[in-house]
């Protein structure tokens, strides 16, 4: 999706800038006139109005920055789906004892039956069907020390119904190919 950055960089009758972030966590931009220089915060929409926190937001993280944000859409699917397959390659691999193996094992021992029909459609599943019923939990970076939901670098997985706090971490170098598959808590 086209961000059309023109409207954000001192277009007339322009007051505020909307950042929308939704599933898979892509990012879109709209321009509108409305209310006074304030910031506001709720669930998935950040908005920063026009003026001095606009220029410090463009400042630290540049036109390129959200210009690639909103053309990463695709870049963000195609590096989910890298992730899920090389969650199923690593599986069982004489590399693989403390990640995604152990994961599906440990899930498979701990999780009550009802889970696994409910999900399976079986109480003891295969280590394939518990593959089949990962969920995507959220995408991210860590940079200078901080955390950025927005990022690419890592993509992690975990099981339906928030029934553990164990992920499998999808790691990615700057190439965008996979670097690490790991189980993390």
């Amino acid at each position: 999706m086209p961000l059309d950055i023109s409207r954000i960089n001192g277009a007339a009758g322009v007051d505020n800038v909307v950042l929308r972030h939704g599933p898979p966590a892509y990012l879109s931009c709209l321009a509108t006139s409305a209310g006074p220089g304030r910031i506001s915060r709720n669930a998935d929409v950040a908005r920063f109005f026009f003026g001095s926190i606009v220029k410090t937001v463009l400042k630290q993280r540049s036109l390129d920055w959200l210009t690639g944000m909103a053309a990463s859409h695709t870049e963000i699917e195609r590096r989910h789906n890298v992730a899920l397959a090389a969650i199923r390659r690593v599986h069982g691999s004489i590399a693989d004892t403390q990640g995604v193996t152990l994961f599906v094992s440990h899930h498979i021992d701990e999780l009550a039956d009802e889970f696994w029909l409910k999900h399976c459609g079986i109480a003891c599943p295969e280590p394939s069907q518990v593959l089949d019923v990962l969920v995507f939990k959220k995408h991210w970076s860590y940079e200078n020390g901080e955390v950025d939901y927005g990022g690419v670098d890592t993509f992690d997985f975990t099981l339906p119904d928030d029934v553990t706090d164990y992920v499998v971490c999808v790691e990615f170098d700057d190439n965008g190919d996979v670097a690490g598959v790991t189980m993390e808590s």
